[in-house]
């Protein structure tokens, strides 16, 4: 009886020890999986509102906010990749006008007021991290996505008929413009991430993804 009882213990842990090891491996697997998320400042500098040809006049930068949230898997102890999500808002106050917009016949004046400035899109990132084994790790990471860019002006036109020498009948009117169109992204980060636990931790960076601007945030580890 006592044969067949470690035969059958023999048997079992046997047939248990791969589940075993796959369990053990999946885990493991698991646990190279991170989730961030973070806020920071945001700054769009003029120069790049001038990229666009058909805007010939614009502020000189808009200032806002960011949002961003990560998905990584680090694929050793140095090296990761990671997918993220980025909502980016700003805005400035200043003149405005689009090439196909600004003659307008028979008027001259300018259009001046806010304009919005909204980034939505979807990256893809690889990055290195420095000091593993420690609790505080620097690290850089570049990569690049797709975005969906959205640009609305609201404001005032003020001007007056070209044949009204001296201005005497002046025309003034709201003034609005939209544009949205399908960007590429750009980005890259380097900062530091303080580990407060196992799984826990800080992270703060500067940044550069078609405005630059620096953030902070929290990482989970699996």
């Amino acid at each position: 009886m006592k044969n067949k009882i470690a035969a059958y213990t023999c048997f079992l842990l046997l047939c248990l020890a791969p589940v075993s090891f796959g369990q053990a491996k999946k885990k493991s697997l698991a646990n190279r999986f991170s989730v961030e998320f973070s806020y920071g400042t945001y700054r769009v500098p003029g120069l790049i509102l001038g990229m666009d040809k058909s805007i010939t006049a614009h502020p000189n930068g808009l200032g806002g906010t960011s949002f961003g949230a990560r998905l990584g898997f680090a694929a050793t102890k140095r090296w990761s990749f990671g997918v993220q999500f980025v909502d980016m808002s700003a805005a400035g106050k200043g003149p405005w006008a689009r090439g196909d917009e600004a003659a307008i016949d028979g008027v001259t004046g300018a259009a001046t007021g806010k304009t919005d400035w909204t980034v939505r899109g979807v990256m893809f990132d690889a990055g290195q991290t420095f000091r593993p084994n420690g609790r505080v790790h620097p690290y850089w990471r570049a990569g690049g996505g797709i975005g969906f860019l959205t640009v609305k002006f609201g404001g005032e036109f003020h001007g007056c008929a070209t044949e009204d020498i001296g201005c005497n009948f002046p025309i003034d009117e709201p003034a609005a413009d939209r544009v949205a169109r399908k960007i590429p992204l750009f980005g890259g980060e380097g900062g530091v991430i303080f580990d407060i636990s196992k799984h826990f931790g800080f992270t703060t960076a500067g940044y550069w993804n078609t405005g630059w601007g620096v953030k902070a945030g929290i990482r989970i580890t699996f």
